[in-house]
């Protein structure tokens, strides 16, 4: 079938991990462009092959296990501790995980708002977004994007959209902090830099 015969529609993806998702409520413009961002993954090749056949991205991520330890294989070859989700297997030494990264506008192709991805909590309640912006790495859920064609000068493709995600296990994103030292127990404070006033003539 013609790329040109495809018929908008959307597309399900269940039982999938939830990954990067801090810009699910926040666009950021990676390429001058702002847009909402979602990485989802499976340990599943089935899975991921039937995701090449609708017309999504899937990426091949290598990892291996030494002594307990996971470690992801970086394209030099080189290794990275990492933290291990819940699809990661407890009794291999190696581990293939297939990843695709969608993304939704954030505005149409008039300027106007194209709206945020819609986040549900388990039992189908829309949940609310501080809850969805801390949702962490090795959350689990259900995602839905909206597939339609597209034709350039320069191309033609199938480009999905984000459109909804309900989480179906959450795992709250760690909170960052400044690294500042606890006080509450006489520690004593650190000294604040101290700075003279700059010359209005300074040559910067």
């Amino acid at each position: 079938m013609s790329l040109k015969d495809f018929k908008s529609r959307e597309y399900r993806m269940d039982n999938v991990e939830l990954n990067y998702a801090q810009n699910l409520m926040k666009p950021v413009a990676p390429f001058d462009k702002l847009q909402y961002e979602l990485q989802i993954a499976t340990a599943d090749p089935s899975t991921a092959d039937e995701w090449k056949a609708n017309h999504l991205k899937v990426k091949t991520e290598k990892y291996i296990n030494k002594d307990g330890k996971w470690f992801a294989v970086k394209t030099n070859g080189d290794l990275k501790e990492i933290k291990a989700s819940s699809i990661f297997p407890s009794d291999a030494t190696e581990f293939t995980k297939y990843v695709v990264s969608l993304k939704r506008n954030a505005e149409k192709n008039d300027g106007s708002d194209n709206g945020k991805p819609k986040v549900y909590e388990a039992n189908a309640e829309r949940m609310s977004e501080e809850r969805a912006s801390n949702i962490g790495n090795g959350s689990i859920g259900n995602v839905v994007v909206y597939q339609m064609y597209w034709s350039r000068t320069n191309g033609e493709g199938i480009t999905s959209s984000l459109t909804d995600i309900q989480v179906a296990k959450y795992v709250e994103a760690p909170q960052q902090t400044a690294g500042f030292t606890d006080l509450t127990n006489g520690a004593m404070p650190v000294t604040a830099p101290t700075f003279a006033p700059v010359a209005a003539d300074a040559p910067f």
